[in-house]
């Protein structure tokens, strides 16, 4: 093969590899898929108030979300374990 027919074929190669990973991945079967029109959210959007609420602690204390609130706020994860 000679040079110019090599340069081509790796081209190629390239185009037809990055193509296909683009193809991989179909967006329209989500695993999980959320329905605004059944009500699912994904939670609250960033800077949105949240209800009042108590939960217990570790210790079994009942902490609100009045307690847990400092003077810069508060940064709210809920971890949603996958053993229920």
């Amino acid at each position: 093969m000679n040079f110019l027919t090599e340069k081509y074929l790796m081209i190629f190669m390239l185009l037809l590899l990055s193509s296909a990973s683009l193809f991989s991945q179909d967006s329209k079967n989500n695993r999980y898929p959320i329905d605004a029109e059944l009500g699912f959210s994904t939670g609250p959007a960033i800077g949105e108030k949240v209800p009042e609420f108590s939960l217990p602690n570790q210790f079994g204390k009942i902490k609100s979300l009045k307690d847990l609130v400092g003077e810069k706020g508060a940064v709210l994860n809920i971890y949603r374990s996958a053993d229920w």
